[in-house]
């Protein structure tokens, strides 16, 4: 009997990638679900600690920016199962998708910076937010990275 990861694993360089793609556009999906109720309860939490107005409008943004991220996700997947994403709308996604989460990670990281030097303690909440958001970002990554790899091995220039 055939294992599941041999049958994932099999088939030529192209459909290895489109497996590998195609089970990082899941993990995206199911990473963004949690995610996106952390935004929440962190624009609660920072809506009555000692932030400035700068920092919940920067966690509310970042709300709004998931909340399309999960919508675009929807759709991306379901054009990718009946066929209709081109291979270079793909990328171009893939791409933007990352940029907005390391982005709004860095964001979140100079409001919660600010959050620390204002409490000057160093906020539980605040560190395992961070770490969430790193286990958040890797399937983002991951998968950018094997869209760069499937794109040198095309021989196609990324820049």
């Amino acid at each position: 009997m055939e294992s599941i990861y041999s049958s994932f694993m099999s088939g030529d360089s192209a459909t290895k990638t489109h497996n590998r793609l195609s089970l990082l556009l899941g993990l995206q999906f199911f990473v963004m679900i949690p995610r996106t109720w952390v935004a929440f309860i962190q624009i609660i939490d920072l809506m009555f600690s000692h932030l400035n107005g700068f920092g919940v409008l920067a966690v509310f943004l970042n709300l709004i920016g998931n909340l399309v991220l999960v919508v675009l996700l929807l759709v991306e997947m379901h054009k990718r199962a009946v066929g209709t994403l081109s291979e270079e709308m793909f990328y171009k996604l893939q791409t933007g998708k990352t940029a907005w989460v390391v982005g709004g990670w860095i964001v979140l990281l100079g409001v919660y910076k600010g959050q620390l030097v204002e409490m000057d303690v160093l906020d539980w909440r605040v560190w395992s937010s961070l770490l969430v958001d790193l286990i958040y970002m890797t399937p983002f990554v991951g998968a950018s990275v094997l869209v760069v790899k499937q794109r040198r091995e095309e021989g196609i220039t990324l820049l």
